[in-house]
């Protein structure tokens, strides 16, 4: 009865484990999709009011639904693996967890899944080379950071100006780009609209008042914010 019991009660905390998971990966995309797909559908929608609000609420589901279900399924199948490899192979079951649920959940080619996957990339390889100079003993600071900096202009740029490389990047980086560096033709209308125009110089002129006159927008003095910083917290974020 008492390995019954062990194992009721294993099960129990899996279900547990797995539900919570679904449930922290459902709510977590709705909050970061749900303000994106607004500001979006404020800055750039030109459709009716009525389709505008169905594709937020639809990314937003979407994102939500798909998080969920891939928490809960990672979550799953990784205690699953290590209930039969040992715990020796974690990684390796994370690996394969991860795979799985990768390929089942986000495997379809969507704009959510597209966006996904490249803050995904972009934070693999940054943690990666973060990680390779850190063994290597190369210091970063300011003078690394500029030199990250540089490449990753360098090479965009180089990519933008060789159309051969445009069906091979991102269709939204294209078209911004397009939108900022491509010239104007002689007697064209200007690409930026009316509306556009005015928000950028609204948002000018009121970082300009904030220069002016820092403590009416709620700015301290640096010395008073460190004095009211309580003790040993170390400045931690």
């Amino acid at each position: 009865r008492a390995p019954s019991q062990g194992a009721e009660a294993m099960v129990a905390e899996v279900v547990e484990h797995t539900a919570h998971a679904a449930l922290c990966g459902a709510v977590y995309g709705a909050k970061i999709r749900g303000p994106h797909a607004l500001v979006m559908a404020l800055v750039f929608g030109r459709s009716p009011p009525g389709r505008l609000a169905r594709g937020i609420v639809s990314a937003t589901v979407t994102h939500s639904r798909q998080l969920g279900a891939y928490a809960a399924l990672y979550t799953l199948l990784r205690r699953a693996l290590i209930a039969a490899l040992g715990d020796g192979r974690a990684r390796l079951c994370a690996f394969v967890a991860g795979v799985c649920g990768g390929a089942l959940v986000w495997g379809e080619d969507s704009a959510i899944s597209t966006q996904l996957n490249l803050y995904l990339l972009s934070r693999i390889v940054s943690g990666l080379v973060r990680a390779s100079a850190s063994r290597l003993g190369v210091a970063g600071g300011a003078p690394a950071f500029r030199l990250w900096s540089a490449a990753m202009w360098g090479a965009v740029m180089v990519m933008y100006e060789s159309e051969a490389l445009h069906p091979h990047m991102q269709a939204s980086l294209v078209g911004s780009m397009r939108f900022i560096y491509s010239p104007r033709k002689a007697g064209s209308p200007l690409r930026v609209e009316r509306r556009d125009a005015l928000a950028t110089a609204a948002a000018w002129l009121a970082f300009a008042a904030l220069l002016a006159s820092p403590a009416e927008w709620g700015a301290a003095e640096p010395s008073r914010q460190r004095s009211s910083a309580p003790r040993g917290s170390g400045g931690a974020a």
